[in-house]
């Protein structure tokens, strides 16, 4: 069974065996050849180096102050050919293809850093049944997404869904391709709408990648994929004691933060590292408020670990930002970690306090949020792929939307929640994940009425100008909200509306958690 992930390694070429007296006049030792490469960055082809091909820009030359001209697309029936002959269907092979052309890039959001998507799956469909019949079933239900004929049956997707069921089951392959069928899995169930499945792949997935079996270069490259997808359980009814947790997570340190040459995957790797531990800890604290049981200490000292691994990363980052080359990509990549490490230091401050005023000391924080939210580009998910639609149905990463969502429920400026509101639709896809675009408008505007009395439903953002904000957002703390939780089943009413219920938390008289559960519709 072929190892995925298994670390690149150069070949030597053989040589005849040389005479004495060849050897004597040879100055130097026969030159090491390796074979060429066609997958490198534009400018590490024109320097005649070897490329480590890290995306969207390569290390080599971010590291050397370079700009990095990024990638030449491979056609994708070169992709289909290499190596090994594939016996489709004219209705496989156009799924595949539709995947490889459009899916793969639209799916991973604007850091595909891991290239999971636009190159793991690429070399994993050729060789592995499994693989290659979920990518058709995520094809196929990527392109109904969001349209009209997305609420009727894919009979086609579903087919091939299963078809990828069984050849794991038959087949048994290695942890490196469950793992990543784990991931496509997961992907497929969130086109489905159906949460609880994809948590339980997600499960799953843990569980495998916390074997002492898999290799190390599998787990590098999956861990922080793992990371990301076990974030969202914490916001649908699961918790630390429900929820494994990921093994072997090393927190960003002095040494971290010190590298001259920061680079753009480890730093990514280390932020979804934190975000995951962050959002637990924040699971944690909300969960101790609404039961009334003391902070438990290793929460405490959790917290102190991971806001002096945020300042190491901080640093890490500040250096990479000075050494970062400009230009469309690399700006991106700065403002998408930039947003990410603002609000996991908002999440790690205040997670365990034991009221929502401690919020209140992190308005710039948001306002800086919404602030590099708004200068994100509105037309496409990726800056290297203009032929994307406007607007993404859907992404398998979380992008804007969770980030925004948080800004409209926690920050209590009117001004700041209403412009995060706005640019959910604006700036977002559709869905991100398991975040629903329509969704977290609604429970948005709901928090916004409940905290404030205003339905921000159709305000104008214009009519704020020139007002203090202070007046907009002071308030008692018996109205605020300190909890939001989102029930995972999707329900679907007899005549086809979709629903999801929310549950909102409230202070009542005697520091009692009042509990109002809505519908929300879809």
């Amino acid at each position: 069974m072929p190892v995925l992930f298994a670390p690149n390694t150069d070949s030597l070429r053989a040589a005849r065996p040389m005479s004495s007296m060849e050897l004597s006049r040879t100055a130097a030792p026969p030159r090491r050849c390796t074979p060429k490469t066609t997958t490198g960055c534009i400018t590490c082809k024109i320097r005649r180096v070897k490329c480590d091909e890290a995306r969207p820009s390569c290390t080599r030359c971010v590291s050397t102050g370079r700009k990095c001209d990024g990638y030449v697309r491979q056609p994708y029936a070169t992709v289909l050919s290499a190596g090994v002959k594939l016996h489709v269907s004219v209705p496989e092979y156009r799924a595949l293809d539709f995947f490889h052309r459009h899916v793969a890039a639209a799916i991973a959001g604007t850091l595909d850093l891991e290239a999971f998507w636009t190159r793991t799956v690429h070399q994993a469909s050729q060789s592995e049944p499994a693989v290659r019949h979920a990518i058709v079933a995520i094809s196929s239900l990527y392109e109904r997404f969001g349209t009209e004929q997305a609420s009727k049956t894919n009979a086609f997707a579903i087919q091939h869904y299963n078809r990828a069921i069984t050849e794991l089951v038959r087949a048994t392959p290695d942890e490196s391709v469950l793992l990543a069928a784990c991931v496509l899995m997961v992907c497929v169930e969130l086109l489905l709408g159906n949460v609880p499945a994809a948590i339980v792949h997600c499960r799953h997935g843990v569980a495998i990648l916390n074997r002492s079996s898999v290799l190390p270069s599998t787990r590098r490259q999956l861990l922080p994929i793992f990371c990301r997808l076990s974030i969202p359980p914490h916001f649908f009814g699961h918790s630390p004691s429900t929820f494994p947790l990921l093994k072997g997570l090393d927190l960003p340190d002095v040494a971290f933060a010190a590298d001259p040459y920061p680079d753009p995957v480890r730093l990514r790797a280390a932020l979804e590292i934190l975000s995951y531990r962050a959002a637990r800890l924040l699971r944690t604290g909300a969960e101790c408020r609404r039961s009334g049981i003391p902070i438990p200490p290793a929460a405490l000292r959790e917290q102190r670990r991971l806001s002096v691994s945020l300042t190491h990363w901080a640093a890490a980052f500040d250096g990479f930002r000075a050494t970062t080359a400009t230009g469309r990509s690399g700006a991106w990549i700065v403002l998408a970690l930039d947003l990410k490490q603002l609000l996991v230091a908002v999440w790690v401050d205040c997670a365990l306090a034991p009221d929502e005023a401690t919020y209140d000391r992190h308005l710039d924080a948001f306002r800086t949020i919404v602030r590099l939210a708004a200068l994100a580009p509105a037309t496409d998910t990726s800056p290297d792929c203009p032929q994307q639609p406007r607007r993404p149905r859907f992404t398998f990463e979380m992008g804007m939307l969770p980030v925004l969502s948080f800004v409209s429920v926690k920050c209590r400026c009117l001004r700041t929640r209403v412009a995060a509101l706005r640019l959910m639709r604006a700036r977002s896809a559709a869905r991100e994940n398991v975040w629903d675009a329509d969704v977290a408008f609604r429970i948005g505007r709901r928090v916004v009425l409940l905290e404030n009395g205003v339905d921000v439903g159709e305000m104008d953002l214009e009519g704020f100008e020139g007002v203090a904000d202070e007046v907009l957002w002071e308030g008692p703390d018996v109205t605020r909200i300190p909890d939001v939780e989102m029930e995972s089943v999707f329900e679907v009413d007899a005549d086809g509306a979709g629903w999801r219920s929310v549950s909102l938390f409230a202070m009542g008289d005697k520091d009692k958690v009042l509990l109002v559960r809505e519908r929300v519709s879809v």
